[in-house]
């Protein structure tokens, strides 16, 4: 539930952005209120959007570009090339831009760094490789460089 909340966060803020696409169609169709807000009724359709392709696509383009606005306004450099960018932008995507922030800067704790790891890896596998590294936020900075490393590949769309 808690994923499934967070999308709905995610989605429903994207549409009350200015100037993101998902914003231009929900205000197209009416479904955001005089206060900027998406209005509640239209909820469950916005949430639809997410099962369409080129909705979607845009939307993620939407939630990235904030993601790496958020981190830069928060000090962190954007990597240069496509490479370094995509990696950012996919970090952030992955583990939320504030976790991704904390990961960067080196405050993510044992505690949250802990909860992560069981969650993208189970709560064994990350028992075992937290044992096998000394601490949470150690197993959790290797398993996250590790899936960043085998999913961030800009050459194969180039």
């Amino acid at each position: 539930a808690q994923v499934g909340d967070r999308i709905a966060q995610s989605v429903i803020g994207l549409a009350q952005t200015p100037g993101s696409d998902l914003h231009a169609i929900a205000r197209a169709r009416g479904w955001i209120g005089d206060n900027g807000r998406v209005l509640r009724a239209a909820r469950a359709d916005l949430l639809a959007l997410r099962f369409d392709p080129a909705v979607a696509i845009g939307a993620i383009a939407d939630y990235s570009a904030a993601n790496l606005r958020f981190l830069e306004r928060a000090g962190v450099a954007r990597p240069a090339g496509v490479e370094g960018t995509a990696r950012l932008a996919y970090m952030a995507h992955y583990l939320g831009p504030g976790d991704a922030l904390r990961h960067l800067s080196g405050t993510l704790s044992e505690r949250r760094a802990r909860v992560l790891l069981s969650a993208q890896v189970g709560a064994g596998a990350a028992a075992s490789r937290m044992a096998s590294s000394g601490s949470a936020t150690a197993a959790h900075a290797a398993w996250l460089d590790g899936h960043l490393a085998r999913h961030i590949r800009p050459a194969r769309y180039g």
